[in-house]
């Protein structure tokens, strides 16, 4: 049962994930895009008019789609992304050792590269997150 389609998708299945990424990116420049050109309307509409527009509605159409996170909310999501990296770490790292001793495999060159990658990425980003908390004001929450 090794068809043509079974055999791309079980050789490149990881790419189903930048492609979402990159779709997903695409919608939200999208919906960005939209948002921007209905701000645009509402002004052109009130020019058309001769009417001044209201410093409300034109505070409300220049905000971001989302309000900017303080640096302790950015140090948060860094410290949970480290975690999950260094559980990762944890679980291809016993995967590893489970296929060197039970199973006898000696080719494990490549989970050795997964391992050390979420390692080093576990300790980039909770290092990144404590950096980002030590720096940031201590007003703010």
């Amino acid at each position: 049962m090794d068809h043509d389609f079974y055999s791309l998708f079980s050789a490149y299945w990881w790419l189903i994930f930048p492609v979402g990424w990159g779709i997903a990116a695409l919608v939200k420049a999208v919906l960005r895009h939209k948002r921007a050109q209905q701000a645009l309307e509402v002004i052109q509409s009130f020019a058309q008019q001769g009417k001044e527009i209201p410093p409300d509605l034109l505070k409300l159409l220049q905000q971001p789609e989302r309000p900017m996170r303080t640096p302790r909310e950015k140090a948060r999501g860094l410290m949970l992304a480290g975690f999950v990296m260094l559980a990762l770490f944890v679980a291809i790292l016993t995967l590893t050792i489970g296929n060197w001793y039970l199973a006898g495999d000696r080719d494990i060159g490549g989970l050795l590269c997964a391992v050390a990658l979420f390692a080093s990425l576990g300790v980039a980003f909770l290092t990144t997150s404590r950096i980002i908390a030590k720096d940031s004001p201590p007003d703010q929450p």
